[in-house]
């Protein structure tokens, strides 16, 4: 085995955890960044009688109402949630949840 192999042998395992270490940075600060969901009803989306699905690819959310207390439940952990209601002239009122 030349110098240049034995060197490459002892280099690589280095990089592969630094690169490791450095992806899960990467990935961590990419999961703390805001984002924003454009959801879409699964079916017939009715708040008061608690039948409400909100779905976008995997992630689904259930939204009920019950005496003014409006709970939102989720596929995935939420810190906080914005729900934004339209009405019938494209006016949004925007409701923040915890």
């Amino acid at each position: 085995m030349n110098k240049h192999t034995k060197l490459a042998f002892m280099v690589a395992p280095i990089l592969a955890v630094v690169g490791f270490i450095a992806a899960d940075y990467y990935e961590e600060n990419e999961a703390s960044a805001n984002k924003i969901i454009q959801l879409t009803p699964e079916g017939h989306c009715d708040v008061a009688n608690k039948n409400c699905v909100l779905i976008s690819g995997e992630f689904k959310i259930n939204v009920s109402d019950e005496a003014g207390v409006t709970e939102v439940n989720s596929t995935f952990p939420l810190d906080s949630a914005t729900l934004f209601l339209v009405d019938k002239s494209d006016k949004m009122t925007p409701y923040p949840l915890g």
